[in-house]
């Protein structure tokens, strides 16, 4: 199962290589929270005030600055946070894609084509949900998924996508 993934990329946009060498640059110079502002909003696309929010938590900014370095390995794994398809064309297992159904649109598109490469993947939406998912309804959509229940997915807020 997966919620979300990443692939912002997916609909167009950036470049997987120049974000990567762009953080390197970032990490290199010791500027660690550039390279987790950067990533949050340059990379993963998440609103400017995010970074400056995180940056109000010391408590959380701290933990973040801390693992910094670790992104560069985040980045690469991401395939320029686009669909890796001649990887997942590959999966031979269920498999249920999920997003929210009040997320971002570019989430949203990324889930539905990491479900359309894995062969004979599902793709469901959470109704009313966000990227902060509430983890009792994913949870009942998972069940539901892993008992093969289709019907009781309506019931529980997963509809068929």
């Amino acid at each position: 199962m997966a919620y979300e993934p990443p692939y912002v990329n997916e609909a167009g946009g950036g470049d997987g290589a120049d974000h990567e060498a762009q953080l390197q640059r970032l990490l290199a110079s010791g500027d660690r929270g550039g390279a987790v502002s950067y990533f949050m909003r340059d990379m993963v696309g998440a609103p400017a005030f995010v970074p400056l929010m995180m940056r109000l938590m010391p408590w959380i900014w701290r933990k973040l600055k801390a693992v910094a370095p670790t992104l560069s390995y985040d980045a690469a794994a991401m395939t320029g946070f686009r669909v890796p398809r001649e990887r997942f064309v590959a999966v031979d297992r269920p498999v249920l894609v999920l997003n929210g159904t009040k997320t971002d649109p570019r989430l949203k598109t990324a889930s539905r084509a990491l479900a359309a490469a894995v062969p004979g993947a599902r793709h469901a939406e959470l109704a009313a949900q966000t990227h902060n998912v509430n983890s009792g309804v994913l949870v009942a959509g998972s069940l539901d998924f892993l008992a093969g229940a289709a019907p009781a997915s309506l019931r529980s807020g997963v509809k068929a996508g």
